[in-house]
């Protein structure tokens, strides 16, 4: 989603001074991505599954597909004012998510979230020379709660972008997504480095 920016890291995010913003590097942890019953009933009807691309976990057989992909690294930031959360980024390195039908499939991975700009972007099928946008969110202040060591993400909500669902739908040679549609959402617990 990024490149490591050029950020002090504090590990007591609740005393960032008045001049600065306050980062804190994220040395672990894991997102929970949570399909919309919307989108794991397209691709039902269209026969199509979701897969774990591993290190990613499936974490249930429920109607609605619940993946779990480890974090490996990231910076998240608070307003020196507010005290509020200001954006960041996380990275993925590995695992991600799938889709398949029959012999046809098309893999996001490698994701990097921008939680500023509310991208997520990912390598497609393998293709190691460039990430590609695939998600878009928002993420309000009152979604992040800090409890250092740990910092939680509940409840943001993913849209495919326009190019992914371009992608997808040729994939498997239908139109199955469309702009309707959202995704899933997502929630995250990241672990702050103590360096």
């Amino acid at each position: 989603m990024a490149a490591a920016l050029a950020v002090p890291a504090a590990t007591d995010m609740s005393t960032a001074s008045a001049a600065t913003p306050r980062a804190a590097l994220v040395k672990e942890g894991h997102v929970d991505l949570f399909l919309t019953s919307e989108l794991a009933s397209a691709l039902r009807g269209a026969g199509i599954t979701p897969y774990a691309v591993v290190p990613t976990t499936a974490m249930t057989n429920w109607d609605v597909p619940v993946f779990r992909i480890p974090l490996r690294g990231g910076e998240l930031q608070r307003n020196p004012y507010s005290g509020n959360f200001a954006g960041g980024w996380l990275h993925f390195d590995r695992g991600g998510l799938g889709f398949r039908m029959g012999d046809r499939r098309i893999e996001f991975s490698r994701f990097d979230a921008d939680l500023t700009r509310g991208e997520i972007r990912a390598v497609v099928n393998g293709e190691h020379s460039s990430s590609f946008p695939v998600f878009t969110f928002r993420v309000n202040a009152d979604q992040v709660s800090f409890s250092a060591p740990v910092v939680s993400i509940d409840g943001v909500g993913l849209r495919f972008t326009p190019e992914a669902q371009v992608l997808f739908n040729a994939a498997f040679g239908r139109q199955v997504l469309n702009g309707d549609i959202d995704a899933g959402n997502y929630s995250a617990r990241a672990v702050l480095s103590n360096s």
